[in-house]
């Protein structure tokens, strides 16, 4: 009866995913959200965020720093936005596509930022969540769909290519606070959107 009941509630997780046709979006945002629980018991922020430090011994955290994220208001409206934007292009580009894509984000999202951080001596400083990834995330949702538009709080009316700019904008202001290299090291992902092309294959 036990193990019915696991088998029972495991199918119903997987029908979770892949209903919508999301189902890597959705995995993503239940690995953050179980890492950042599981953060409060064991020490997954230092074993999963990017520290240039620690590399190249965690190579791993290239692919696994968004799913550290240390605040809860953050990381929900992240979750939902990433919810929106990348579900948006999963459908659109298919989950194999768009897992492509995301991976080469965060991989080289987490290149450049660990590049910058070593440059300006700030190799212990930890890369971290869900919004560095969503900055060339959002900027190819943008780029596909410019003319769509977001109501903002249900009441404003803005399009895709200026929301865009507004999630750049704002990921870029958070870490010029730390260092100038740093906040241009969160634009790389919008670099490679463009070498991606809006097809979904590398030009």
């Amino acid at each position: 009866m036990e193990g019915r009941s696991v088998r029972y509630y495991f199918s119903r997780f997987v029908r979770f995913l892949h209903e919508g046709a999301i189902p890597l979006t959705k995995s993503i945002l239940v690995l953050a959200g179980l890492v950042f629980v599981g953060s409060h018991f064991f020490n997954l922020r230092m074993m999963l965020g990017l520290t240039p430090a620690y590399l190249p011994g965690l190579f791993w955290t290239f692919i696994t720093f968004p799913l550290v994220n240390t605040d809860f208001l953050s990381l929900v409206f992240a979750g939902l936005w990433l919810w929106f934007v990348g579900g948006s292009l999963e459908r659109t580009w298919g989950y194999r596509i768009y897992g492509f894509f995301v991976i080469l984000v965060v991989a080289v999202t987490g290149g450049a930022m660990s590049l910058a951080a070593i440059i300006v001596g700030k190799s212990w400083f930890q890369i971290s969540g869900l919004w560095l990834p969503l900055v060339g995330i959002t900027w190819a949702w943008a780029k596909i769909y410019p003319e769509r538009e977001v109501m903002i709080w249900g009441v404003f009316p803005i399009k895709a290519q200026w929301l865009a700019w507004i999630n750049a904008g704002m990921v870029f202001y958070n870490y010029l606070r730390v260092d100038l290299l740093l906040a241009l090291a969160t634009l790389s992902g919008i670099i490679l959107v463009y070498l991606f092309g809006d097809t979904g294959r590398l030009g």
